[in-house]
C-alpha cells in the first residue's frame, strides 16, 4: 500500500519495535483494556498506521519464521549429535563387543581342545590310561571343583536351573560322551571324521525340524563346501559294518542334542555359561560315576574293568602320570567352559564351523612346520574348507549387520 505524509518514518519505525517485542506476546487482558481505552475500534484509522499494521504484520511473519528455522537447526543439530554420540558409543561399541566376545570364545575353544588333545594323548598312550569314561568323570569333578571355587570368589553368582533342566543336560552330555567313545572304538578313522563333519548339517536339520529355525541358501552352501572340502581332506579309509553305522549315527545325534540344548537351556533359564555348567555337573558326575563299568567293554579283549584298573595302579600310577591326569583335567575344565560360553554367543553351527578351522590348522600346521607330506586331495580339500569358512563368515557378518539396522541399534 501506499505511504501518507509523515507516515512512512512511523511505519519503518514499527517493525524494528515490533521485532523487539516478539518473545513477549500481548496477553488478551492488555488486548481488552486497549480496546476498552478505544471505545471498541481500532487504534489505527488512517491510511499510513493500515500500512504500518499491515508491515508489523509481515515483520512479525518474517521473524516468526527465521526463528522457527532456528529451532529446526537446532534440532538438527541436537539429532546429529545425538546419532554422532551412538556412533561412538552406542551401536558400534556393542557390534564389536559382540563380535569380541566371539573371537574370544572360539580362541579359548580351540586353544583349551589342542591342549586336551595333547594331554589326552599322554594319558593313553604314554601312561597306558584305559579309562576314558573314568577321565572323563575325574574331568567333571575337577571342573565342578574349579566352577564352584570360581564362585565362591566372587566371579559370577550360582543360579539353580532346576532338576529337570540339569538332568537333562546331564543326561545329553554323559550320552554324548559315551556315543563319541564308542565310535571312535568300533569304527575306522575315516567313519570317525565323517561323523564329526556331519554334525553340521545335523544341527541345522533339527533346529528347522523343532524350532523352525531356517538357515539362508547362502549358509547352506558354505557349510556344504566346507564339509566337502573337509571330507576331502581328512577322510581317507571308509570300513563301514553295523554295529559301527549305529555307533556313528548315535554319536550324530549325541552331539547334536548336547550343542543344541546348551544354546536353548541358557536361553530357557536365562542362565550365563558358567552358571549352567556349574549347575549341571553333579548330575553328569553322578551318571557318569554309574557308568564307569563300560570302560571293560572298551579295553583289550579278555581284560576286566577292575583288573586292568589295578594293574594300572601298580605299573603306571607314577607322580608324573598323576601329573598329566590332573593337568588334562584342568584342560576338560577348560573346555567345556569354552564349549558352553561359545555355544551360548555364538551359537551349535558357528560352533561346528569353528571347529573345522581347528582340523585346518592342524593339517596346515604339520604341513608347514613337521613336513608332513600333503596331497592333492588333501591340499584341495583344505582349500574348499577355508572357501566355505570364509563364505560361511561373511554371510553370518552380513546378516548381523542386517538385523542391526532394522532394529536400529
Amino acid at each position: 500500500c501506499g505511504r501518507g505524509r509523515g507516515t512512512g518514518t512511523a511505519a519503518r519505525r514499527r517493525p524494528r519495535n515490533h521485532l523487539r517485542s516478539l518473545g513477549t506476546a500481548q496477553s488478551p487482558i492488555r488486548a481488552g483494556r486497549g480496546r476498552a481505552r478505544g471505545g471498541g475500534r481500532p487504534a489505527a484509522t488512517g491510511r499510513g498506521d493500515a500500512c504500518a499494521v499491515t508491515s508489523s504484520h509481515s515483520w512479525s511473519a518474517v521473524a516468526m519464521v527465521k526463528v522457527d528455522e532456528a529451532n529446526r537447526a537446532h534440532v538438527s543439530i541436537a539429532v546429529r549429535g545425538t546419532r554422532a554420540a551412538a556412533a561412538a558409543g552406542g551401536a558400534p561399541r556393542k557390534k564389536s563387543a559382540s563380535g569380541g566376545k566371539i573371537v574370544a570364545a572360539a580362541a579359548f575353544n580351540v586353544a583349551s581342545t589342542s591342549a586336551i588333545v595333547v594331554l589326552n594323548k599322554h594319558v593313553f598312550s604314554t601312561f597306558a590310561f584305559r579309562f576314558p569314561i573314568l577321565l572323563v568323570c575325574v574331568h567333571m569333578a575337577i571342573t565342578w571343583a574349579g566352577m564352584r571355587g570360581a564362585a565362591a570368589l566372587g566371579r559370577f553368582e550360582l543360579k539353580p536351573v532346576g532338576f529337570r533342566g540339569a538332568f537333562l543336560l546331564a543326561v545329553v552330555f554323559n550320552g554324548y560322551n559315551l556315543s563319541s567313545l564308542a565310535n571312535l572304538r568300533l569304527n575306522s578313522v575315516g567313519i570317525y571324521q565323517l561323523t564329526k563333519i556331519l554334525i553340521a548339517p545335523a544341527v541345522m536339520v533339527t533346529e528347522f525340524a523343532l524350532f523352525r529355525k531356517s538357515t539362508s541358501a547362502t549358509v547352506k552352501a558354505a557349510v556344504a563346501i566346507m564339509c566337502a572340502g573337509v571330507a576331502a581332506a581328512t577322510v581317507t579309509d571308509v570300513q563301514v559294518h553295523g554295529a559301527g553305522l549305529v555307533a556313528s549315527g548315535a554319536a550324530i545325534a549325541g552331539a547334536t542334542a548336547y550343542q543344541i540344548s546348551i544354546a536353548r537351556l541358557q536361553k530357557h533359564f536365562h542362565a550365563s555359561s558358567n552358571q549352567l555348567l556349574t549347575a549341571c555337573i553333579p548330575a553328569a558326575l553322578l551318571i557318569g560315576l554309574l557308568m564307569t563299568p563300560v570302560d571293560s567293554l572298551l579295553t583289550a579283549e579278555g581284560e576286566a574293568a577292575l583288573t586292568p584298573l589295578q594293574w594300572w595302579r601298580s605299573e603306571h600310577a607314577t607322580p608324573q602320570a598323576l601329573l598329566v591326569i590332573a593337568l588334562s583335567g584342568v584342560a576338560g575344565l577348560m573346555v567345556s567352559l569354552s564349549t558352553f560360553l561359545f555355544i551360548g554367543v555364538a551359537g551349535p553351527l558357528t560352533y561346528n564351523v569353528v571347529g573345522h578351522i581347528k582340523t585346518v590348522t592342524v593339517l596346515t600346521s604339520g604341513w608347514i612346520i613337521f613336513g608332513d607330506y600333503m596331497s592333492t586331495q588333501k591340499l584341495v580339500g583344505l582349500l574348499f574348507t577355508l572357501k566355505g569358512i570364509i563364505l560361511y563368515s561373511v554371510v553370518k557378518m552380513r546378516e548381523s549387520s542386517a538385523g542391526k539396522r532394522v532394529t536400529g541399534e
